[in-house]
Order: structure tokens, then C-alpha cells, then sequence
């Protein structure tokens, strides 16, 4: 299966699992936020990666890889290469990334690490794919099929920005519209 994500204008991006069981003990590197405060019901659910280890050399060259050890004794594994118009590229920070984001400020609240990707060129265009996505079961457990990957904008919105979500797997669905903290506008989504 693969992702690309475009994004016009301001660009930041947070990716997280989402698991059909809620384990509180999670990795290090994939972890649930503290606190819901707006999110949706499930919000412990979601298991957000951090990409401190992000190298925007390795991502806007050949793709970097990551492996993330998750609650179930599963790993997550995917690699993600990215195209862009600006040279500044992406930055991983950590959540909330603006004072009016929705994301950490308003919705899900304390996820720890650095799950934000986020791009500071305002003018630019990102096209991320995520390729080669790997869910391996622990040892000697059945496979796991119910699973979700989640894209989400995690600031507020600015004038003119448009998110592309495509795929060649299962449609895409909007799960979750959080207001930021300044206002409900969202950005345009195909």
C-alpha cells in the first residue's frame, strides 16, 4: 500500500495508529495523548509515532525508513519519501506546534515526543508517500487486520491551504474535525 499527502501553503502533519484495542502500556515511540479535551471518544485509541529520528536529507532523497514497536507486541514499519518545491523542507516538532493549533491545545492533549511534521516555507507544496507499510504480529500471534493509519493537520488552518490525502488501499474518511483555539475554519480536503 501506498500514501501521499500534498499540502499547499503552510504544511504540518501528525500520523498516528490507531489500534482496535486500547493497551495503556505503549512504546516510547508510539504513544496516546493525555488528555482528550475536544478529540473524539476513542482518543486513547490513538497511538501518535514521533519522528524525532526524522533526517529530511534521507526523506527528500531516497525515503528513510521507520519501525515503530507497538502496545500488542506489533510492529509498525514504512518508508517515507518526500518531493518538494522549497528547500527548507520539514522540521519534526512537538505538539501543539502553534498557540492556536487545534492539535495539543483544544484536542488531544500531551502527546509526547515529536509526532509534527512541520514545513515553515508558507509557500510552498510537500508530497510525502508513505510506502512499503508493514503491520508484523508479534511472535506467534494471528495476523492483525483491523488497524487504521490517520492523517491529520495539526495546526490551524490558514487562508488558501488545502490538504490531498490519496491512496491505492481503502477510501479515505474523515474522522475527527477539531476547532483550534482561535476559530473552527478547516482547510479544503479531497
Amino acid at each position: 500500500m501506498q500514501l501521499g499527502l500534498i499540502s499547499v501553503l503552510r504544511f504540518l502533519v501528525v500520523f498516528f495508529l490507531s489500534l482496535a484495542s486500547t493497551t495503556a502500556a505503549l512504546a516510547a515511540t508510539c504513544s496516546p495523548a493525555t488528555s482528550s479535551g475536544t478529540a473524539a471518544t476513542n482518543w486513547q485509541s490513538y497511538c501518535w509515532l514521533d519522528f524525532s529520528s526524522y533526517s529530511d536529507s534521507q526523506v527528500l532523497g531516497s525515503g528513510q525508513s521507520f519501525s515503530y514497536a507497538l502496545s500488542d507486541g506489533s510492529t509498525l514499519s514504512f518508508t517515507l519519501k518526500a518531493s518538494s518545491d522549497s528547500a527548507n523542507g520539514l522540521t519534526p516538532v512537538t505538539s501543539p506546534a502553534a498557540g492556536t493549533a487545534a492539535l495539543g491545545n483544544t484536542g488531544y492533549i500531551g502527546i509526547p515526543n515529536k509526532p509534527v511534521l512541520y514545513e515553515s516555507d508558507i509557500l510552498s507544496i510537500v508530497t510525502l508517500t508513505m510506502s512499503n507499510i508493514t503491520l508484523t504480529p508479534s511472535s506467534g500471534a494471528n495476523s492483525t487486520s483491523s488497524f487504521q493509519l490517520v492523517f491529520a493537520d495539526a495546526e490551524a488552518s490558514q487562508q488558501r491551504e488545502i490538504l490531498t490525502f490519496t491512496t491505492n488501499g481503502a477510501n479515505w474518511a474523515l474522522l475527527d474535525q477539531i476547532a483550534a483555539s482561535g476559530g473552527v475554519s478547516f482547510p479544503a480536503f479531497t
